[in-house]
């Protein structure tokens, strides 16, 4: 007996004085938090916001990170989930959802522009001059549906055969469905097998990532001519990407189903050996050196939550309400 308490102890030893791991690739901050789901992240200044809400309720939700190791909510009821942000300052940006939500802030004053549709809108995109809207008919026809904002005034641009989910200067993406504006024409850019893209964004209109899948991840590249798909690493990601980030001189990140959090530099994969949450991550920006991964539960029936994760190793964060 003393002898194998002996042999266990060094084995203990040793272990101790091993190697130590190293730091993880993403952390969990906030982990199943109440009030919704998370569905996307931006920022323009100083502030990172972050949108979404919960089905049950039919209410969105606003959170919004302004530095060190707390989240604030922000208490301003919205009657709609909302699917996606942005805007061309921190005064001055939009939220928009589902049954034609629009939501936009300028100079601290919440202004809805809904337009006049049924359709979830998914994705928003404010190039500086004009605003654009895409999204569709869900539970209806699953067509799709482009709206502008030139002015004051929102108009509807286009219908596509297929749901739209996000818009990225000029570039319209969805099911089976890519497109690029070129003048006041909505040109196809085909996609290799009719996937269904989620997202798109680019560090330039000729250098373009997008993502999707269903039970696979789709990750593909527009290098000034046709789509070319890249290979991820299985232990990167496995199943469907919702979230893409990049811009110029960086690298690419990407989120998505069962946790998926991984970083791409145009040759090799970064990420954590295990995802760091069973939560679907929808989205991914990067703000200064911070990267957030903002999802939840989304694949449920509820009730709903949202969890947050980080680049690198860092504590859980407070949640608070916004003043």
């Amino acid at each position: 007996m003393i002898l194998a308490m002996t042999l266990l102890g060094c084995g203990s030893a040793l272990r101790d004085s091993g190697t130590p791991e190293a730091p993880p690739y993403a952390s969990v901050v906030v982990d199943a938090q109440d009030g919704g789901v998370l569905l996307a992240a931006w920022s323009a200044g100083d502030d990172v916001l972050m949108v979404g809400g919960d089905w049950t309720s039919i209410q969105g939700l606003i959170v919004r990170w302004s530095g060190g190791n707390a989240v604030c909510t922000d208490p301003e009821p919205i009657d709609q989930v909302l699917w996606w942000v942005h805007g061309r300052s921190p005064d001055d940006w939009y939220a928009v959802g589902e049954k034609g939500t629009i939501v936009h802030e300028v100079g601290g004053i919440r202004i809805r522009e809904d337009v006049p549709t049924e359709a979830t809108l998914f994705g928003v995109f404010d190039d500086g001059v004009d605003v654009w809207a895409v999204g569709g008919n869900v539970f209806g026809d699953g067509s799709g549906e482009i709206w502008r904002k030139q002015g004051a005034n929102w108009e509807l641009f286009d219908v596509t055969p297929g749901l739209l989910f996000k818009v990225w200067n000029g570039w319209f993406v969805g099911a089976d469905y890519a497109a690029q504006k070129v003048g006041e024409e909505l040109v196809e850019r085909p996609l290799p097998n009719g996937e269904r893209i989620l997202t798109v964004r680019g560090a330039s209109d000729t250098d373009l990532w997008i993502v999707g899948g269903l039970t696979t991840p789709v990750l593909m590249h527009w290098n000034n001519d046709a789509w070319v798909s890249e290979a991820i690493e299985p232990i990167c990601g496995s199943r469907e990407l919702m979230g893409v980030w990049t811009a110029p001189d960086e690298d690419v990140y990407i989120s998505g189903e069962s946790g998926t959090t991984a970083q791409f530099d145009g040759a090799e994969w970064t990420c954590d050996s295990f995802p760091v949450s069973s939560d679907a991550f929808h989205a991914v920006w990067k703000h200064n050196d911070d990267v957030f991964w903002v999802g939840g539960n989304i694949s449920s029936s509820g009730p709903y939550h949202y969890t947050i994760a980080r680049l690198g190793d860092h504590p859980p964060m407070t949640v608070n309400t916004c003043e």
